[in-house]
């Protein structure tokens, strides 16, 4: 799949989650976004028990992590929310299809497995090294009570900007694409 349909994607996605483009995903670590849109209220008491869900789809960040170079299937239980979210609420089955694997990344001392559209894995298996520094774009999607009654969060992977390389941009997209197919450059 080439980057230019990666993009395409990543366009029909984006506007869906967070109603922006990729300059205004705000900067902020993946604990300060967990920790501004931690339950409160009302919404706390619903998520005491397991098995219930609070779907968000609206927080955002461009959070700077490490890649630990780890990929897996995502869980039955994570998925079975991701999906769940995408078809349901947003009523976008062709979107869930899209997200099947996650990928392992540390901030600070914390390790983080996070959907990523398996398009853009494609390229972000070729262009991350394990123990590189990522920028990520990310979207808070659903916060659940799980079976063995933990807190989770899905965060997906929506795009993400090796440091110091330039982020495809939606509609450079096209011209960026077909220029390194003629000149066989592989990075971004």
């Amino acid at each position: 799949m080439s980057r230019c349909t990666i993009a395409l994607i990543v366009l029909a996605i984006a506007p869906l989650l967070v109603g922006a483009g990729f300059d205004d995903y705000p900067v902020a670590t993946i604990e300060s976004l967990l920790t501004t849109t931690a339950p409160k209220g009302d919404e706390k008491k619903m998520l005491q028990k397991p098995g219930n869900r609070s779907f968000d789809g609206v927080s955002a960040s461009k959070s700077r992590v490490t890649s630990l170079g780890l990929t897996r299937a995502i869980p039955e239980e994570r998925k079975k929310y991701l999906d769940e979210y995408f078809v349901k609420a947003r009523k976008r089955p062709e979107i869930a299809n899209l997200f099947k694997e996650e990928v392992l990344c540390r901030e600070g001392s914390r390790q983080y497995w996070l959907p990523i559209q398996a398009p853009v894995l494609e390229f972000f298996r070729a262009e991350v090294s394990p123990g590189a520094q990522v920028d990520l774009y990310l979207v808070l999607v659903v916060i659940y009570r799980s079976k063995n009654d933990e807190l989770d969060s899905v965060l997906t992977i929506n795009e993400f900007q090796v440091p110091g390389h330039a982020l495809v941009q939606p509609n450079h997209a096209l011209h960026r694409t077909r220029r390194k197919r003629r000149s066989g450059e592989r990075g971004r």
